[in-house]
């Protein structure tokens, strides 16, 4: 379990990593991880957490302290 936490943690850093990439060539979050993807920003492998459980995203437009949600259940 605990390589699964590990590997969990670690995509979620990088994808955090990306979606401010984007946000910055952008100016706006992207609708959903699938966008990510198809925009080159992410591996489609990236999408799933170490339970094979996809990850969490939400973006929250105009909240500036927390612009979007993301997540592992």
């Amino acid at each position: 379990a605990m390589a699964r936490t590990t590997s969990t943690k670690a995509s979620l850093e990088t994808i955090k990593t990306q979606l401010n990439t984007y946000y910055l060539n952008t100016s706006s979050f992207p609708p959903n991880l699938q966008t990510m993807v198809t925009a080159k920003y992410l591996e489609s492998g990236k999408l799933m957490d170490g339970w094979n459980v996809a990850f969490i995203y939400a973006p929250n437009p105009g909240n500036t302290e927390r612009p979007y949600d993301l997540g592992s259940c």
